[in-house]
C-alpha cells in the first residue's frame, strides 16, 4: 500500500512540474503581440533575449498570453530575478 501511495506521489509530482514547465512557456515565451482593438494599455511581455520584462502597448483583445498588468506580476510569472537590469546600448 505504501508503494502504490509513493508512485502515485511521484506521479502527481512529475505532471505538476511539467504542467508548470508548460505554462511558463505559454506565458513567457512568443515575444509580445500588440492585439487590436481601440482600447490602448500599458502591459509587458517577458523578452527572452534580455531576460527581463518589457513595457508594450496591448490594444485589447487578440495577441498570445504573454502580456501582463504589472512589471511585477510580469517578473513572477516568468521567474526573473528581481533587480535585473535591462541594456540599453
Amino acid at each position: 500500500m505504501k508503494v502504490i501511495f509513493l508512485i502515485l506521489l511521484l506521479a502527481l509530482g512529475a505532471f505538476a512540474l511539467q504542467h508548470n514547465a508548460h505554462d511558463l512557456g505559454v506565458y513567457c515565451e512568443g515575444g509580445y503581440q500588440k492585439g487590436v482593438g481601440k482600447h490602448p494599455r500599458i502591459y509587458y511581455y517577458y523578452d527572452k533575449n534580455v531576460k527581463n520584462c518589457i513595457q508594450f502597448v496591448y490594444f485589447g483583445s487578440g495577441g498570445n498570453k504573454n502580456r501582463h498588468e504589472t512589471r511585477e506580476k510580469c517578473q513572477k510569472a516568468c521567474n526573473v530575478k528581481v533587480g535585473t537590469k535591462v541594456s540599453t546600448a
